[in-house]
């Protein structure tokens, strides 16, 4: 379990480089650039003059950047980043002519077709999806206040009033309430779920898994775009940043309620935030304690690695997370006698020998606190993948690196070739009837269909209540707002440079988001609509921003943040600078529309 970044670019060449020796290096955003290699050091060099030696231009300047663990791919080379590929045997750079396949080719028109129709079947994924966690939030915000000061619909007032569940408010009608706004209940549930969906990679887990608090083995582990449905569609659709924002803005304003409410506004961005973060943590801890429980075989394995890793042992086996699950445990000394017996029963005595051979060459190699290189671990870890997950052949890189080290590849290769179906020991749960597999992949669309019909036809049904036009409008508008989201979060990481780490993708939708709201909030105060116009200028601000506008998506991302940057305050950059930025922008859209319009 090493940074990824550490890994980047290894070869025979960035193991065992030769003193000062230069590279010449192809594939570079700048061309004016050249790499020497020492023992210690990368050193990226500008090319301030040239000497034609009649094969090659060779360069030479001052030193620019010099560090080993920086190197990636992509970036700008003053950063310490920078794409590039390392020609190992010859100084000479060279074109590698790129083998292009015929457009007739039947196999790429068969995987063309297969990716539109998974784009097609995402889209209506994610639309469905929306749909319903749209829907749910609006009847939250009703349930939970929104009816209680209206009478709209009468059997809603009745049952919110019995209940006594009025619990937020819209600010618009008193000099109190609106610390806990309408979409605060949503919010808070639709980032709970957020925490529960999370994968396995995220939680700090071993196990690389889509759904953490499900088994390894259930079938719904490979219904990837469900998957995106649920996080982007659902989650993303339930919780809104626009809406919360829009009413904190409107109660910063003061004119629906007389007098200004600024103080409960700001309290309404802090509880909301804190609301929403803390329901996140305990959506990974609920999605952690489902995860020991489901995979317990796993739970010992992860125990050991948690307490090695901070204060049990100086030195242990790092494990590799991308193995299969004996293999891993095997490499990793995790095995127990009854997972060795098991093996024992599904191969040869012979090929698990192979595996022992390999293990046995590498193992001072894993120890973490052993005084090697983090290369050497970089390039175990790879060789383990290139043959036991892809089943490809080792790079001739790869081998050079291994003959060098003594460790034993033909080893590896024969056992991976020898094995059986090894893939795991933990036996994968029972997939259940078939049926109930068809009732999941159905249950999303058979839904949104049931809200759009039914919403349609009890409008019809009761001229006098709103709420069935509105919920039947939102309907329509949500799943074009997410299908926004979810394009533009493709921008996420995007920006380079110091500012890599910042979600442009979601910052933009958010803040474009939150001023649809504030312009249609706007409209709707100062022209006092009603009737279709009214429902349709809602549906713009609730369903349609609303849905393109996220919070459960925000404050993981803020969580993701704070935890890669523990000693930075990006984390904080980011979460507060978006609520601020969404109040001014807020404020400068919703202010003249109340007063001029």
């Amino acid at each position: 379990d090493i940074d990824e970044t550490s890994c980047t670019g290894i070869n025979s060449r960035t193991m065992f480089p030769a003193p000062s020796e230069d590279i010449k290096v192809n594939s570079l955003n700048d061309s004016n650039l050249s790499i020497s290699v020492t023992p210690d050091q990368f050193i990226f060099r500008r090319l301030d003059e040239e000497v034609d030696d009649g094969k090659d231009k060779i360069f030479t300047s001052t030193p620019v950047l010099t560090s080993p663990s920086s190197v990636s791919n992509g970036g700008n080379p003053e950063e310490g980043t920078i794409s590039l590929k390392i020609i190992a045997s010859d100084k000479t750079l060279e074109e590698t002519p790129i083998e292009q396949k015929s457009s007739t080719d039947p196999q790429e028109h068969k995987q063309q077709e297969t990716s539109r129709l998974s784009y097609a079947y995402a889209v209506l994924c994610l639309s469905a999806f929306s749909i319903i966690g749209e829907s749910l939030r609006v009847l939250f915000s009703r349930f939970f206040g929104g009816e209680c000061s209206h009478e709209d619909t009468p059997w809603l007032y009745r049952t919110v009033t019995v209940a006594n569940v009025c619990v937020t408010s819209s600010g618009e009608n008193g000099l109190q309430g609106g610390v806990f706004f309408l979409d605060l209940p949503a919010n808070m549930l639709g980032s709970f779920l957020m925490g529960m969906l999370l994968p396995t990679r995220d939680l700090g887990l071993l196990n690389d898994m889509p759904i953490a608090f499900l088994n390894r083995g259930h079938w719904y582990q490979s219904w990837t775009v469900t998957h995106l449905g649920l996080r982007t569609g659902f989650c993303g659709a339930l919780t809104t940043f626009a809406s919360w924002n829009s009413q904190m803005v409107a109660m910063i304003d003061g004119k629906m309620a007389g007098k200004s409410q600024f103080f409960s506004a700001m309290f309404g961005y802090v509880i909301g935030l804190e609301a929403a973060m803390a329901s996140l943590a305990l959506g990974r801890t609920t999605a952690i304690w489902l995860h020991r429980y489901t995979n317990s075989d796993f739970a010992a394995e992860e125990d050991f690695f948690a307490f090695a890793g901070s204060k049990g042992k100086k030195s242990f086996s790092k494990v590799n997370k991308v193995l299969p699950d004996y293999e891993r445990r095997y490499l990793a000394s995790l095995v127990t006698d009854e997972e060795i017996e098991w093996a024992k029963n599904k191969n040869s005595v012979t090929t698990l020998e192979d595996l022992e051979r390999w293990k046995i060459s590498t193992d001072k190699y894993r120890l973490s606190g052993g005084g090697h290189p983090v290369l050497m671990l970089c390039a175990i870890q790879e060789i383990e993948k290139k043959v036991l997950v892809d089943k490809e052949e080792v790079g001739l890189d790869m081998k050079e690196i291994a003959e060098k080290m003594g460790w034993d590849v033909q080893a590896l290769q024969k056992f991976s070739r020898e094995t059986n179906d090894f893939s795991t020991y933990c036996r994968p749960a029972k997939s259940g009837f078939q049926f109930w597999q068809y009732v999941c992949i159905s249950a999303p669309f058979v839904v949104a269909l049931g809200i759009l019909v039914g919403f349609g036809i009890l409008d019809q049904m009761n001229e006098e209540s709103d709420l069935y036009r509105n919920m039947w409008l939102n309907a329509l508008f949500a799943p074009p707002g997410t299908l926004i989201r979810w394009k533009l979060s493709t921008l996420n990481g995007k920006l380079e440079g110091k500012w890599k780490w910042f979600p442009l993708g979601t910052f933009m939708t958010n803040m474009g988001a939150s001023i649809i709201s504030a312009l249609a909030k706007g409209l709707s105060v100062s022209m006092h609509l009603d009737g279709w116009s009214g429902a349709a200028v809602a549906a713009v601000k609730t369903g349609f921003a609303g849905s393109m506008s996220t919070v459960s998506t925000f404050v993981v991302e803020g969580w993701k943040i704070e935890k890669t940057y523990g000693h930075h305050a990006k984390g904080y950059y980011y979460t507060l600078g978006s609520l601020i930025s969404a109040c001014f922008l807020g404020l400068i859209v919703y202010c003249p529309i109340v007063y001029l319009i």
